[in-house]
């Protein structure tokens, strides 16, 4: 549990988790408190606060998922005719009861 404690330390308050740091604390990679009106980093800098929002999307693209699925399907359906080939070319080996029965 994170927790904040008053400079007199009488009450105990959970500290808010924030979603998104601002531009100035993003870039200098520090610990954004999250206030809108400006962070403690940027009043302490004197910049601007600014929030940029991403348009990036995380993930692969789309149809990335179907293309490999569909390249799997492919190599498994090669594989298979391969063993297949494999199986037919093998001759069967002499199974150890019949090589007993015609030793004796």
């Amino acid at each position: 549990m994170l927790l904040d404690f008053n400079s007199n330390g009488n009450s105990q308050q959970k500290r808010s988790k924030i979603t998104k740091a601002c531009d100035n604390c993003r870039r200098r990679r520090v610990k954004c408190d999250g206030v809108p009106e400006g962070c403690g980093g940027c009043r302490a800098a004197k910049t601007q606060c600014v929030y940029t929002t991403s348009n990036t999307k995380r993930g692969p693209p789309k149809g990335y998922v179907e293309v490999i699925e569909d390249r799997l399907g492919k190599i498994e359906n090669m594989l298979a005719g391969i063993v297949r080939k494999k199986k037919k070319n093998v001759a069967p080996l002499p199974s150890s009861d019949n090589a007993s029965a015609s030793t004796s």
